[in-house]
């Protein structure tokens, strides 16, 4: 999330809603849709949310893993391809 490391602080996905994050010092404000004139959101300390986000990451990784494992196994001719599309479809930081 850009916002923690005062990046960008909206999402597009395309269509509505339009959803924001706000950095406020230590705490970031998410906005399920910015343009609402009701808008709500809620606020997370940024130290919870890098937590939160890293589980996230972590799980998106196994998720992955697994994938790549039934994939290589039931669709060998394809594993390649379908791999590099959930790859780029997660959009997961690079492994450390």
């Amino acid at each position: 999330m850009g916002v923690l490391d005062g990046g960008a602080s909206a999402a597009w996905f395309g269509h509505d809603p339009s959803p924001a994050a706000e950095l406020h010092g230590s705490i970031v404000r998410l906005t399920a849709d910015f343009d609402a004139d009701s808008r709500q959101w809620i606020e997370v300390p940024s130290i919870e949310l890098r937590r939160l986000l890293a589980g996230v990451e972590k799980d998106l990784a196994d998720f992955l893993d697994l994938a790549a494992g039934w994939v290589t196994e039931h669709l060998p001719d394809h594993s390649e391809r379908v791999v590099e599309a959930l790859v780029q479809a997660l959009a997961l930081p690079p492994r450390n």
